[in-house]
């Protein structure tokens, strides 16, 4: 960038002084033309124009968050499902750098090769699937190789590459790798044998269909099955219902949420016991951790997450969803044959009643995650190998099991409507 002149350097002296009130030792002004003036302020505003949208970028040192999970889909194809958890849209540059983790080490792009990006944009509190082809820019015949306690990383970006505007997504390319099962399913058997799924809809949780087809492909195959269920014809189906208003927007003041846990609880030692309700993570979701519909197309569910901590990161942790609550309109789930859908099923709120953790004259919510995943240990497996950078060890495992075993017995406890926490 060229340097300012002096009169450049002084006309803008002028607008900070006259913005706020600090001024600068008086200099003796060359006279300037009308038409080098006009010129001149069109140059600032532009300049400043272009600094305040700049300002405006997603960025993690602005408090942006943002989580990635990669999947390969083969042919150099990556799949990665971004849940964008700031007010800022966030816009990923086609471009990214490609890591092998701890070799540290980049691997280089072919000569003339190019990265391929599809969906780049994930609105503000939205979550989406991004697509990237790696086929004509990376020697897939290396990257297919299994690495030994390893895996790969993408580095994308939304600005450059600058610091707080670039984010790493694990990936691993081999058939054998850990990594590279990020979004892997469990087995539907395994998945599912607390409960069981429609039959018809069965394809939508089996790892066959996900390597077959495109996310965006699958649910709407999978859409258009379960709307195609005789309870969903004859109107039986009850949506659920949530804080979560038209463009992702959050109506706190009407919110199903979990209390922090009462003093002398601990989850795990190694925390001070005034700061163990930071072991516990909230949000809402349509989708559950391996990125599958909880209920139906734009239904969210709350979920209750234990932070597990990463193993080379002294402070970074990673969140293990263990309960899924959904929340009903009351009056409509007392209707004869009234039913919920829920991960391929279809439930009766009679069958749900025993689950029910909140209920006021307005609404019903019940825990669900038993229908979500149903055996804790093959999803926990799942877990592990969706995120290899967590520690798998002891102490993570009693964290895991204490946060579990307390909320199945408190969680009816500790759910409650958001007014009701704020006047407590």
């Amino acid at each position: 960038m060229q340097k300012f002149q002096q009169e450049n350097l002084e006309h803008i002296q002028d607008i900070f002084s006259q913005k706020t009130g600090v001024h600068f030792p008086e200099r003796k002004k060359p006279q300037i033309g009308l038409r080098k003036a006009v010129v001149l302020a069109a140059a600032i505003l532009c300049f400043l124009m272009v600094t305040g949208f700049a300002v405006a970028k997603f960025s993690s040192l602005k408090g942006d968050e943002v989580q990635l999970k990669g999947v390969y889909e083969g042919n150099g194809v990556v799949s990665v499902w971004v849940e964008n958890e700031s007010d800022r849209n966030l816009s990923f540059q086609p471009d990214l750098r490609l890591i092998q983790y701890k070799a540290g080490v980049e691997i280089p792009q072919k000569d003339g090769g190019q990265v391929t990006f599809w969906h780049t944009d994930i609105a503000a509190h939205s979550q989406g699937a991004m697509t990237i082809d790696l086929s004509e820019s990376y020697d897939l015949a290396q990257l297919e190789e299994p690495l030994e306690n390893d895996w790969y990383e993408l580095i994308l970006t939304n600005n450059g590459f600058a610091f707080g505007q670039d984010w790493k997504c694990s990936v691993d390319f081999s058939d054998m790798s850990v990594a590279g099962e990020t979004m892997e399913y469990p087995n539907p058997e395994a998945d599912l044998q607390a409960e069981e799924v429609e039959e018809s809809l069965a394809f939508y949780f089996q790892k066959s269909a996900q390597e077959k087809y495109q996310r965006t492909v699958l649910e709407e195959a999978y859409q258009q099955t379960y709307e195609n269920l005789p309870e969903f014809q004859k109107g039986q189906v009850v949506s659920a219902v949530s804080p979560v208003l038209p463009g992702n927007r959050i109506q706190k003041e009407m919110c199903l949420t979990v209390q922090d846990p009462p003093e002398g609880v601990i989850w795990d030692e190694r925390i001070s016991p005034e700061k163990q309700y930071e072991l516990m993570g909230l949000n809402w979701s349509t989708y559950d951790s391996f990125g599958r519909l909880i209920g139906a197309q734009g239904e969210y569910a709350m979920v209750l997450s234990v932070q597990v901590p990463l193993q080379d990161y002294a402070d970074g942790t990673r969140e293990l969803p263990l309960f899924y609550v959904m929340v009903y309109d009351r009056e409509e789930t007392q209707k004869d044959d009234a039913c919920a859908f829920i991960h391929g099923q279809t439930v009766s709120f009679e069958d749900l009643e025993e689950r029910k953790v909140f209920e006021d004259e307005k609404y019903a919510a019940y825990d669900v995650s038993g229908y979500v995943y149903g055996d804790g240990e093959s999803y926990l497996q799942a877990f592990f190998r969706q995120n290899p950078d967590v520690a798998q060890n002891a102490q993570t495992l009693r964290r895991i099991q204490n946060f579990y075993t307390y909320y199945q017995d408190h969680l009816q406890e500790s759910v409650l409507y958001l007014q009701d926490a704020q006047q407590k």
